[in-house]
């Protein structure tokens, strides 16, 4: 009964950290993660349809003495060990699928500016006004500007009278998700900008 019970909570935490972990890497492969974990959640539900019912199939048998151990054993496992099944199949589907640049709405956001020998290190805020870039206090015309690329986890600002380097706030994001927040800040920046 006991080790029943602890297989069933081992198999409801892998299921939860595997949910988890395809959210993760949707959103590090520039797609929804909210999406994707609701995804895989309902894989993990038909897995447990699944399998319950081949462990029902497994005990419903013409003649009762005819009963496969064999039946019974796949059933069960079946139905324990299907919806983790579905849930990895899922995420080697999004791991597999191509990256790509997410996009961003609005006008205005919040970033980390890196220290440089202008400007101390802090928060700043960006924004596109009439074609006009925001940085914190100072604004940078569309046609002043000599550089704005996505370079790894930074946004790279530059201009005739300086060079600006911004990071998305946030610990909880990795890398590769600042990355493609990076990625998608210059698209909208450029979009924006003319």
């Amino acid at each position: 009964m006991f080790f029943g019970l602890l297989i069933i909570v081992g198999v409801v935490f892998a299921a939860f950290a595997i949910a988890g972990f395809t959210a993760r890497i949707a959103r590090e492969r520039g797609r929804g993660g909210i999406a994707w974990a609701t995804l895989a959640v309902v894989a993990g539900l038909v897995g447990q349809v699944l399998g319950a019912w081949l462990f029902g199939a497994s005990l419903i048998g013409g003649d009762d003495t005819a009963l496969s151990l064999g039946k019974v054993t796949l059933g069960l496992l079946a139905s324990m060990f299907g919806p983790l099944g579905a849930m990895l199949i899922l995420l080697v589907i999004v791991w597999r699928l191509p990256e790509r640049v997410p996009t961003v709405g609005g006008a205005r956001w919040s970033l980390y500016r890196l220290s440089s020998k202008q400007e101390a290190a802090g928060a700043c805020e960006i924004a596109v006004e009439g074609g006009v870039l925001l940085v914190g206090d100072r604004r940078i015309a569309a046609g002043e500007l000599t550089e704005l690329v996505a370079d790894g986890e930074c946004l790279r600002i530059g201009w005739a009278g300086g060079e600006t380097v911004l990071m998305p706030s946030g610990d909880q994001r990795s890398a590769r998700e600042k990355a493609k927040q990076c990625q998608a800040l210059e698209k909208r920046l450029r979009a924006l900008l003319g």
